[in-house]
């Protein structure tokens, strides 16, 4: 009898256990235990969607200008003439023998006629004054700033003069550099939407 007791303890502890281990092993997947997540703060960043928006460039303030109105076609009009001297007073004397002053050659096309016979008579006195089988001679003009001497307004202005004020280096071999300041007035004609220089008159600066 006593053995029989000691069986049926013996089969029902054997089979608590069982059901423990199944208990266990089965437990992540029930209901009501999936691990969870952790916050969002502590997550990957790699793991969050892209979100475009901060990579988009914002759109600038407004600066309340009308583009269109007369006073800043005018304002404009005035930079482009400024821009149109800066760039010529420094191409129109800005030379070197090395090429037989071929830049002067060039920008014939570019100003009106009546500059462009003068600019021929002055690269075939540099071509006699300093041949380019000699030493290394040439001369290079920086241009600083511009300013509009005739009144407004440029917009619909047919002719004007401009006043730059230049730095003008020029270099010998064996020499060394010739650094002076230098006044260079344009006579500027408007042919179509550009200016040509129709004058050049060069002086020592102020």
């Amino acid at each position: 009898m006593r053995n029989r007791i000691l069986l049926i303890l013996l089969v029902l502890a054997a089979i608590i256990g069982i059901g423990a281990v199944v208990w266990f092993i089965l437990r992540p997947a029930l209901p009501g235990n999936l691990s969870p997540q952790p916050p969002a703060s502590t997550q990957n960043p790699s793991d969050k969607p892209f979100n475009p928006t901060p990579a988009l460039p914002q759109p600038t303030t407004s600066t309340g200008v009308d583009a269109n109105s007369p006073a800043e076609r005018e304002r404009q009009a005035q930079e482009v003439l400024k821009r149109a001297s800066l760039d010529m007073a420094a191409r129109l004397n800005t030379y070197s023998n090395a090429d037989g002053y071929d830049a002067l050659r060039v920008i014939q096309a570019s100003v009106d006629p009546v500059l462009a016979a003068k600019l021929e008579t002055t690269r075939l006195t540099l071509r006699r004054d300093h041949p380019s089988f000699g030493a290394s001679w040439g001369q290079t003009v920086q241009a600083l700033s511009a300013v509009i001497n005739s009144p407004p307004p440029i917009l619909s202005a047919t002719q004007a003069s401009v006043t730059v004020q230049a730095q003008t280096t020029v270099e010998s071999a064996g020499k060394a550099n010739v650094v002076s300041q230098n006044r260079i007035d344009l006579t500027l004609k408007r042919n179509g939407n550009t200016w040509l220089v129709f004058d050049m008159v060069i002086s020592a600066g102020e």
